[in-house]
């Protein structure tokens, strides 16, 4: 079978223009003005400071992050700004959130302060990055995440600000939409419950 030759040559041209723009790496393809790069060479991997049960309350102004995504209660200051990521490191260890609001990271929590980065990227790269993230994990009574040992992943890193943020914005529309199914999921599902129980009973009869 004879191929032709225009074929070849815009094949080659194609796997030219491809080799152009990707780069081989010890943890896979990526663009070459990306860069692999450890998380703690990224960013400074900080570790949260400790609140006493005494100094929390149920409704105060900044939400506390301590040993799960969910905030055990709430405090009068924070160390962290909106929007900053974080990772769990005792407890449910290798969790990892995103605050919308400023909050306090306690410590059983580590976050991240970046330059060049823009916060909600982070926040996708780490959870891309979860299954190394949990692999670190030592198991035991209280399962522990190292800080050294989570500043030492590598990850790849566009660096683009630009295309960060269009990143970011495009993976948070997509969460958000997946939020408000899940919602819409709920008030069905809490619906259907109710008519369980009405049909199911005989209050509500289909038949005369």
């Amino acid at each position: 079978m004879q191929v032709c030759g225009w074929c070849l040559k815009s094949h080659k041209k194609k796997i030219e223009r491809y080799e152009r723009k990707f780069k081989n790496t010890e943890i896979g393809e990526i663009p070459k003005d990306w860069e692999v790069t450890p998380i703690g060479k990224a960013c400074n991997v900080r570790r949260g400071v400790r609140v006493t049960k005494e100094q929390l309350t149920d409704e105060g102004r900044y939400p506390v992050y301590q040993s799960t995504n969910y905030p055990m209660g709430y405090f009068n200051n924070y160390n962290a700004d909106a929007n900053t990521p974080f990772v769990i490191v005792g407890g449910s260890a290798g969790q990892i959130g995103l605050s919308k609001e400023r909050y306090w990271a306690a410590d059983d929590c580590v976050f991240f302060s970046c330059h060049n980065i823009y916060k909600e990227y982070l926040y996708y790269v780490l959870l891309l990055n979860q299954s190394n993230i949990l692999h670190n994990v030592r198991t035991g009574t209280i399962p522990r995440l190292d800080r050294t040992s989570l500043s030492d992943i590598l990850v790849y890193i566009s660096s683009n600000l630009v295309e960060q943020q269009a990143i970011a914005t495009i993976l948070t529309k997509m969460d958000n939409e997946i939020t408000a199914l899940e919602a819409k999921r709920a008030k069905y599902e809490a619906i259907k419950q109710g008519m369980m129980q009405q049909l199911l009973t005989g209050k509500i009869r289909l038949i005369g």
